[in-house]
């Protein structure tokens, strides 16, 4: 294979992007990540012992001769995205590795593909695990084998299962109104039906507006989606957590004849990633956006890095429809007037919580992240106008019937937003 980038492509159809795409060969590979270390290591001096054991077992993969170039790089892009998760925020590493997976990926909007991911994941998890805990280790797990069950992707130039979104299960029961359903996301992983009013004018856009290009993030097992793609959209759906979405393509799937399944993959578009870090999405592309139920795990600045990313994957004249919790549940009472207290202290971000237990009250607190972020109708509305949306919607949002009853309060649960990128 020809040394640097390496081009593919692929001819799509209306609503898809025409890529003359590339992705990075092993030799790049190995220059860039290993660069990225050395790098760091000139600004810390300490050198830490996950990168010294990742530099040596990347240097060791990319010299075995005995191995195809297939299996080589799938053991180094295990090894890198294992290595890549352990990182925290903080580390001087996180940024310069997560340009380099933008690149490595760039053909697939800077993320894996989610058959990757999902054939991998036992792998990945447990060389995270190793990482994190600078520990000895008896296996490799990134010392992928060849096998039967791998198949080579061409367009990445990496063995995978093709078949590995089938095998996740999809659960037995379907969203209900009222009820919470766990997903595979073990942090803050809840989802419903899109019953609210903000979630069903999502689905009005693309009834009116035919073959839209939409885009959910944070779909969880795929509700509002499913409900689009049922109105003839194509939809690109990303969620954090891969088997998330491979319950979304499975629930899909189940749902067409053989003749429609091959064309399944022209309409719903997987995309596996944290938004909005993660995500290199084309500008002035889409009709429409939800994002569900997604920010108030934000911090404020991500906050507004979020919407003014979701502005420019706009078309002009698109429309954001955005869903937050607030603090007005009836399980976070206690969180109320310290909430309160902050806003008449003229605080810009009231509602940010890193302590969750002391506010908490119903026990919804142990599946929730160390960071949650209730926002109010003015906290939402300064945020969309610094992004230059126009407001076309706002109000909260009464859960009653679309909430358990433990979390209901005076019919404020939520807000929701509409907003348009103006013309």
């Amino acid at each position: 294979m020809n040394k640097g980038i390496a081009k593919i492509k692929n001819h799509n159809t209306i609503g898809h992007l025409n890529i003359n795409g590339t992705y990075m060969d092993i030799q790049l590979f190995k220059n860039k990540t290993t660069k990225a270390i050395l790098e760091c290591g000139l600004l810390d001096s300490r050198m830490s012992l996950s990168s010294e054991i990742f530099l040596r077992e990347f240097e060791e993969i990319f010299s075995n001769k005995e191995i195809s170039d297939h299996l080589k790089m799938t053991q180094m892009t295990v090894l890198f995205e294992g290595f890549y998760n352990s990182l925290s925020d903080t580390n001087l590493l996180k940024p310069k590795f997560l340009n380099i997976r933008l690149e490595r990926w760039k053909h697939h909007f800077g993320t894996p593909f989610i058959e990757f991911l999902i054939t991998f994941q036992k792998e990945l998890e447990q060389t995270k695990k190793i990482f994190i805990e600078e520990s000895s280790f008896s296996t490799k797990p990134w010392h992928i084998l060849d096998s039967k069950n791998l198949n080579t992707n061409k367009e990445n130039f990496i063995c995978m299962d093709e078949k590995s979104i089938s095998k996740i299960p999809v659960p037995e029961k379907n969203e209900k109104k009222g009820e919470f359903l766990k997903t595979y996301n073990h942090m803050g992983g809840f989802t419903t039906t899109p019953s609210d009013p903000v979630s069903r004018k999502f689905i009005k856009f693309i009834e009116k507006n035919k073959e839209s290009v939409v885009l959910e993030i944070g779909a969880a097992f795929g509700a509002a989606t499913l409900k689009a793609l049922s109105k003839n959209a194509i939809v690109y759906c990303n969620d954090i957590d891969p088997q998330n979405l491979a319950v979304v393509k499975n629930r899909y799937l189940n749902h067409l004849n053989n003749e429609s399944k091959k064309d399944a993959e022209k309409s719903l578009i997987l995309l596996p990633a944290a938004f909005p870090d993660e995500l290199k999405l084309p500008n002035n592309f889409f009709d429409a956006i939800l994002i569900c139920r997604v920010l108030h795990f934000f911090r404020g600045e991500k906050i507004d890095e979020s919407l003014s990313q979701l502005f420019k994957y706009l078309k002009p004249g698109g429309k954001l429809f955005v869903v937050c919790e607030t603090p007005y549940l009836k399980n976070w009472i206690k969180f109320i007037p310290e909430y309160q207290k902050r806003e008449l202290e003229g605080q810009e971000w009231p509602g940010e919580i890193s302590d969750p237990e002391n506010f908490e009250n119903s026990g919804f607190v142990a599946s929730l992240p160390k960071f949650v972020h209730w926002i109010s109708r003015d906290v939402l509305a300064k945020c969309l106008k610094k992004a230059d949306f126009e407001i076309e919607h706002l109000s909260y949002i009464d859960r009653q019937g679309q909430f358990p009853e433990q979390l209901l309060l005076d019919g404020r649960e939520s807000i929701g937003a509409v907003a348009v990128k103006k013309i």
